[in-house]
């Protein structure tokens, strides 16, 4: 049965979404003239059927659906909406997914540039200084015009945030006059560079001396203190929904 004003059968409240878009699906009742999806007026079909499509911030988002009746009177319903970042592969099965989910719609990680995260892949020196720049939202130049070193091209995926990092301190080239990009780390040493950042606090943990994965990243940066508590705060359906943020 159809409520007196309408229905909004799609999403419903508390709704965790991955896509930038969503399209927000219900029903009028014979005496609601409009509906209004975020203030904008949404097309209703002959069978008092109504569907709008909505674009959404990482994050949380908050979806205002006002059904006016003829005689001008409105009714007004919310939805809140979380939309977490995600990558084609990831899934069900991939340990840490999470962490790397929350960790990306905070947008402290970053996949590559063919869209994956490639979450078995083991930490490099150019995927922890990317995430160190980005981190502590230092400025990135579009283009890089010369080569940085000999095994760093100007066309190196990693050329922006290896000059950035480089700049302001986050990291060091060797002494031979290399980078070493792709030299994989052991925990340790992340801890130490993210911790020299100011990324997050130093602590000793159990098995640092071990090469990690992005996905054993993700899941240790998820329960530091600093990126916890933003962890909690994202996922916490009674703050931060404001109805003076919706579209």
């Amino acid at each position: 049965p159809i409520n007196f004003f309408g229905l909004v059968s799609f999403p419903q409240d508390k709704h965790v979404h991955y896509n930038e878009e969503i399209r927000i699906i219900g029903k009028k009742a014979e005496l609601t003239a409009d509906i209004f999806i975020n203030k904008n007026q949404s097309f209703v079909d002959e069978s008092n059927q109504f569907g709008f499509p909505i674009d959404l911030d990482l994050g949380k988002n908050i979806v205002e659906v006002a059904f006016e009746t003829k005689e001008k009177k409105v009714l007004t319903f919310y939805s809140r909406i979380l939309r977490l970042a995600t990558y084609p592969d990831l899934n069900s099965k991939v340990k840490g997914r999470r962490e790397i989910e929350f960790l990306s719609t905070l947008e402290i990680l970053h996949g590559d540039d063919d869209g994956n995260f490639y979450p078995n892949r083991n930490v490099t020196r150019q995927f922890i200084t990317k995430l160190m720049v980005l981190a502590i939202d230092e400025k990135v130049k579009e283009d890089i015009t010369e080569d940085l070193f000999v095994d760093v091209s100007k066309d190196h995926p990693f050329a922006r945030y290896i000059e950035a990092g480089l700049n302001t301190g986050l990291i060091f080239a060797f002494p031979d006059g290399t980078f070493k990009p792709e030299q994989e780390l052991t925990l340790s040493e992340v801890i130490y560079l993210m911790s020299n950042a100011g990324v997050i606090d130093y602590e000793e943990v159990e098995d640092a001396d071990n090469l990690v994965t992005r996905a054993q990243l993700a899941e240790f940066l998820a329960y530091t203190p600093k990126f916890e508590r933003k962890i909690e705060k994202l996922i916490d359906w009674e703050s931060g929904y404001n109805i003076e943020d919706k579209e």
